[in-house]
């Protein structure tokens, strides 16, 4: 399969001070990985034709390989979407983040160090959407983000704030952070397709976070659908197939009670 990389911005670490989205000044940092990212396409491929789009962002200390994991191994059901998997920006331990942990030369509290990241990795993200567009036939008007844990929760910031580019954004056991994405600051959602899955593991407030999510975005315009299974913070494959059956819903390719997402439902490890 073809994997290809380049690079965005010099490997290495500038940071400088700029105006950010709205008025804001802020610290930037520039990636300090060069970007990176792989896909798969459709069994029945065909370049003729348009696809959907599905840009998978990994969790903390991964790569670009944990989502494709999730297709090599059948956890989508016969996907006919081209999955386009990015690498973060910044290093962590072992892997990559999409928030920088540290920095010796500022001095600045985490919040403010994942406002200060935020600007790298939605910029990664866009311009790889970019580059990636001009290679394959991809439907303009299906497009979706979707992130596991620290990957899920900048989904949701940088979907819900370029409403225009993406129609959905689905994210396992992450949230929507509004430290980085106040409410005011959230696109035109009215049309946005949003799926959140959290496993009950994760514990109490991890699953009121979730739910507060979901009114606050449902409020906003958006449509949004709660999956709760049990397990903790790891990604299943029935949670998959709800989110496979949630693009079917987007792309209005499935009748609504194809599957449950009632938030007290379960057990649907089993479906």
């Amino acid at each position: 399969m073809k994997h290809e990389s380049f690079i965005l911005l010099a490997a290495g670490l500038a940071v400088f001070t700029g105006c950010g989205d709205r008025g804001e000044s802020r610290v930037r940092f520039d990636p300090e990985v060069p970007a990176h990212y792989a896909f798969r396409l459709p069994a029945d491929y065909d370049s003729e034709e348009e696809y959907p789009l599905v840009i998978a962002l990994h969790g903390h200390d991964m790569d670009e390989s944990q989502p494709l994991c999730l297709w090599n191994e059948g956890f989508f059901y016969e996907p006919d979407f081209i999955l386009l998997s990015v690498r973060a920006p910044f290093k962590g331990d072992d892997g990559f983040a999409w928030f920088k942990q540290k920095d010796d030369t500022l001095d600045i509290d985490p919040v403010a160090r994942r406002k200060a990241s935020v600007w790298a990795a939605e910029t990664r993200i866009l311009e790889i959407l970019a580059e990636f567009e001009e290679d394959y036939r991809i439907d303009p008007d299906w497009r979706f983000l979707i992130g596991f844990s620290q990957g899920a929760n900048l989904a949701f910031y940088v979907g819900l704030r370029n409403a225009d580019i993406f129609q959905g954004v689905a994210g396992f056991s992450g949230h929507l952070d509004t430290f980085l994405l106040p409410p005011r600051q959230l696109g035109d959602i009215e049309e946005m397709e949003v799926f959140i899955a959290l496993g009950r593991g994760e514990g109490v407030r991890a699953v009121e976070a979730v739910r507060n999510d979901k009114e606050l975005l449902s409020k906003a315009g958006a449509e949004v659908r709660l999956y709760l299974y049990e397990g903790g913070h790891v990604t299943t494959a029935s949670s998959c197939r709800a989110m496979q059956n949630f693009f079917d819903l987007a792309l209005s390719r499935a009748p609504e009670d194809d599957f449950i997402y009632e938030e007290e439902f379960d057990d649907y490890d089993n479906y």
